[in-house]
C-alpha cells in the first residue's frame, strides 16, 4: 500500500492514504506497549554493541540522507564517522530499485533506468577506510509473494541474476552480497510460496557461489510476531532455506516498523537461533534504531530513544553473533538532529573528541 512520489530528482515509496489510516493507530499502540515494557525492563547493559550499519543511495521510502552525488571524499567522511561509532561493517541496501526505475552503478542491464554512480566511490572509500562491505543487489517490493504470476516472477528472477552478474566485478573489494528483496513469514504456511522461494534462493545464491565461493551471502528478513505460531515460523524458514547456500541471517527486529514489540523479541530470537542452528547459518541482528512517526511526511520516522535501543541490544545479544542497524547515516549521524546526537552519545562508542563535540551541541540545543 504505497504510492511513488518524486523527491527532488529521485523517487521514493510513500505510504498511501489507506496505509496511513491503517497504521496510524498501530504506531500509537506499539509505542505505548514498548514504553510499558521499558518501565519494568531492568537488565545489565550488554557487552555487545551495534557494529555495523546499512547505507544506501537513498532510502527507498523516506528522504533520509541521500548520497546520489557524493564523491569518494564525502563517502570517506561517512566511513570515518561509522568507525568512530564502533562499527566495522556496512551493508549497501540496493544497487537497483525496480519500481523506482533507478540504478546506482554503471550498468548495461539497467541502462533504461535513471542512474547515478554511487557504488564505485562508496566501495573505494570503504576500502580506503578498511570497512567490510556487503553489497545489496536488485531491490524490489514484489518479494515473489504467493500472488505474483509466474511470468512476473521469472522476469524478476532474471533481472536479479543480471544485476548480480554485473556486480560480481566488484567481488575483490567486498565480503559478500546482501539479498535486497525482503520477505517474511506472514502467519501461515503456504507450501506453494515456500517451494517457489526456495527454488529462487537456490538459483540466485548458487549463481554467486559458482562465480566465487568465498563470497558470503546474507539476508535480513522481517520479523512479524504471530502469537502461538513460533513453531510454524520455524518450519516456514527451515523449508524456505533448505539447501540454500546462505551464510548469514540478520533478521530485522521490526521494532521500528511496528512488526514486533519489545515484549516479543526474546521469543522471536529463540526461534531465529534455532533456525540458524538447524541450517548451520550465522545469526546477526538488524536493530531498527528508529520509530515510526508521521507516515504522511517525507521523513516518516524519528530516531528512537537511547532507552529503547539499549533494550533492543540487550534482548538480541544473548542469541546473536553480531548486531547491525538500520541505519546510521540519517538516524545516528544526521547533523543537528538532537535525537540522533543523544542516541550516538549514550549508546554508541565514540572517540573522545566526538564525545565532547556531541555533548557541547546537545547542551546548546537544550537552551534553544
Amino acid at each position: 500500500m504505497y504510492d511513488i512520489t518524486n523527491v527532488g530528482d529521485f523517487k521514493i515509496f510513500k505510504a498511501s492514504k489507506t496505509a496511513q489510516e491503517l497504521y496510524g493507530p498501530l504506531i500509537r499502540e506499539v509505542r505505548t506497549s514498548n514504553e510499558q515494557f521499558l518501565e519494568t525492563f531492568d537488565r545489565p547493559v550488554s557487552e555487545k554493541t551495534i557494529s555495523g550499519t546499512f547505507v544506501y543511495a537513498h532510502p527507498p521510502n523516506y528522504l533520509g540522507s541521500p548520497t546520489l552525488t557524493w564523491t569518494e571524499s564525502r563517502w570517506r567522511e561517512l566511513m570515518r564517522d561509522v568507525k568512530a561509532l564502533g562499527m566495522d561493517t556496512v551493508i549497501f541496501q540496493a544497487a537497483v530499485w525496480n519500481e523506482l526505475q533507478e540504478c546506482y552503478y554503471p550498468s548495461k542491464a539497467f541502462g533504461a533506468y535513471k542512474s547515478w554512480n554511487v557504488i564505485e566511490p562508496f566501495l573505494s572509500a570503504a576500502a580506503s577506510e578498511r570497512i567490510k562491505v556487503y553489497l545489496g543487489g536488485y531491490g524490489s517490493t514484489v518479494g515473489w509473494s504467493a500472488n505474483v504470476d509466474r511470468e512476473t516472477a521469472a522476469l524478476e528472477e532474471r533481472a536479479c541474476v543480471d544485476c548480480l552478474t554485473e556486480l560480481l566485478k566488484y567481488r575483490e573489494v567486498i565480503e559478500g552480497f546482501y539479498f535486497s528483496s525482503e520477505t517474511a513469514y506472514t502467519g501461515s504456511l503456504n507450501r506453494s510460496k515456500i517451494a517457489s522461494l526456495n527454488r529462487i534462493y537456490r538459483h540466485l545464491f548458487e549463481h554467486i557461489k559458482a562465480a566465487d565461493d568465498t563470497l558470503e551471502i546474507m539476508m535480513s528478513p522481517a520479523t512479524k510476531f504471530f502469537p502461538g505460531k513460533g513453531d510454524e515460523m520455524l518450519k516456514h524458514w527451515l523449508a524456505t532455506l533448505d539447501q540454500v547456500p546462505i551464510d548469514i541471517l540478520a533478521p530485522q527486529d521490526s521494532i521500528g516498523t511496528c512488526g514486533s514489540r519489545l515484549s516479543q523479541a526474546e521469543n522471536m530470537y529463540e526461534r531465529w537461533q534455532e533456525i540458524c542452528r538447524q541450517l548451520d547459518v550465522r545469526l546477526w541482528a538488524n536493530v531498527e534504531i528508529f520509530e515510526r512517526n508521521d507516515l504522511a511526511a517525507q521523513n516518516n520516522s524519528i530516531t528512537a530513544t537511547p532507552e529503547r535501543v539499549t533494550a533492543q541490544i540487550n534482548l538480541a545479544s544473548p542469541y546473536v553473533e553480531k548486531l547491525v542497524c538500520w541505519e546510521a547515516p540519517y538516524y545516528l549521524i544526521a547533523s543537528g538532529d538532537v535525537r540522533a546526537e543523544r542516541l550516538a552519545r549514550r549508546v554508541f562508542r565514540r572517540s573522545p573528541s566526538s564525545e565532547a563535540e556531541i555533548s557541547a551541541r546537545e547542551k546548546i540545543s537544550s537552551h534553544v
